[in-house]
Formats: C-alpha cells, sequence, structure tokens
C-alpha cells in the first residue's frame, strides 16, 4: 500500500493515526501530527526498520463512515418485516419446487420466500333456485355467482322423481352468461 497526505491509517498494533502529513526526511517519508511517528511509503515504521514487521506498521487506511460504502438492504427485508409484523410465510422447497409454509424462517439468501397466498374460495353460489314441475320430472335452474358476485353461468337440471326413493338425473345443462 503506498501512504497518501491527508488520509488515517490503522497500524498494526489497533492504533488510529493520521491524517498522515509529508516529511522530507530522506527515507521516512510521513509524519503523525498526534505522535510523531514517521512511516516510509510502503508503511513501515521509523523504530523497526531491521525487523520483518512490525505493531507500529501501517496495516490498511481507515475510511471515514461519511465516506464509507452504505449496507446494502437483505434480499428478503420486505418479508423480514412482514413476517416480524405477523404474516405467515412460505419458501419454495429446492427439493421439489413446491411452496411451504414455516413458523421460523432461515432467510437464506438463495431460496424464496413469499407471504402466504390466501386460498380462494371454490364456492359457488347458488341464487334464486326457480323449480317447477313437468309431470313427473322437477327442473331447477340457478345462476352461478364466481367469487366476485359475478353471473357466470345458469345451470338448469332435469331431475326424475318417478320413484321418490330413486330420483334420476335426466340432463343437466350449463349455460354462459
Amino acid at each position: 500500500m503506498k501512504l497518501e497526505a491527508g488520509k488515517t491509517y490503522l497500524t498494526r498494533d489497533g492504533d488510529v493515526t493520521g491524517p498522515l502529513r509529508a516529511t522530507y526526511h530522506s527515507h521516512y517519508m510521513w509524519q503523525s501530527p498526534i505522535d510523531g511517528r514517521t512511516w516510509t511509503n510502503e508503511g513501515r515504521i521509523y523504530a523497526d526498520l531491521s525487523m520483518g514487521t512490525s505493531p507500529g506498521d501501517i496495516r490498511s487506511e481507515v475510511i471515514p463512515a461519511s465516506e464509507a460504502p452504505t449496507r446494502l438492504a437483505h434480499p428478503h427485508a420486505e418479508l423480514i418485516k412482514l413476517w416480524a409484523d405477523g404474516a405467515e410465510i412460505e419458501y419454495k422447497s429446492p427439493v421439489n419446487g413446491e411452496w411451504c409454509s414455516t413458523k421460523e424462517p432461515t432467510w437464506y439468501y438463495h431460496f424464496n420466500y413469499r407471504v402466504k397466498l390466501e386460498p380462494v374460495p371454490n364456492v359457488v353460489t347458488w341464487h334464486g333456485v326457480d323449480r317447477w314441475t313437468v309431470d313427473t320430472s322437477c327442473m331447477y335452474r340457478s345462476d352461478i355467482n364466481a367469487a366476485d358476485g359475478q353471473i357466470t353461468a345458469i345451470l338448469r337440471i332435469e331431475i326424475d322423481h318417478n320413484d321418490p326413493a330413486n330420483p334420476m338425473l335426466v340432463s343437466a345443462t350449463l349455460e354462459p352468461t
């Protein structure tokens, strides 16, 4: 590493020094205004140049918090917040690809998670059943409503009641509206 004027550095023994200023000594180019210690361009401390490495050698630059890179959000941050607020979470199984419920998500970066989907009711609502009798048969007519309340079809059923113990379906038709 090459030292630069105005920057702050961390020594191997954990001391923070700087901002360094240039000095005009022939071999030691950088000086700390804090304690007067001096270093070479490569960060070797003056007192221990004969040793391999020294606790006073510069280890790294200290980056001010204002210049430090901002921390990236966890890829599942929004889901983690929803889970903390009580949402039920599912993960996609890497084994079979199906969505599985979990009470304690692991929040692995490489897993897919989602808020548990509400089941869509597979319910048909019958409205206004009309019944009329033709001889021994009964005809039924009803509107079929989807979950959103829209009439989607009319169901007509004819049942033969000739034998009350054994009614028989004669016909059933579904007429889209």
